[in-house]
């Protein structure tokens, strides 16, 4: 898949299906709205670098999500521009 396959994907997926938006805001709440940092030695150190990990697949989501607003906020992808 290229990036602008993903792009269009994604757009479709999260911001023009009717659950996509509640889809997202779940994710977001489960695995990048929270504490990352874990105290505790070796297990903290372990459970920390799980949650960079998880909350990475969220932040290219909204990377791409971000890129696909960008675009269409800006008229790039305006024929009649």
């Amino acid at each position: 898949m290229d990036t602008q396959q993903r792009k269009e994907l994604y757009q479709s997926l999260f911001l023009n299906s009717p659950n996509g938006d509640k889809v997202l805001e779940d994710l977001m709440g489960i695995f990048y709205d929270k504490n990352i940092f874990v105290k505790g030695g070796v297990e903290g150190d372990r459970q920390t670098t799980f949650n960079l990990g998880s909350r990475e697949v969220l932040s290219f989501i909204l990377r791409n999500l971000n890129q696909t607003i960008e675009v269409t906020l800006d008229g790039s992808n305006d024929p009649t521009n």
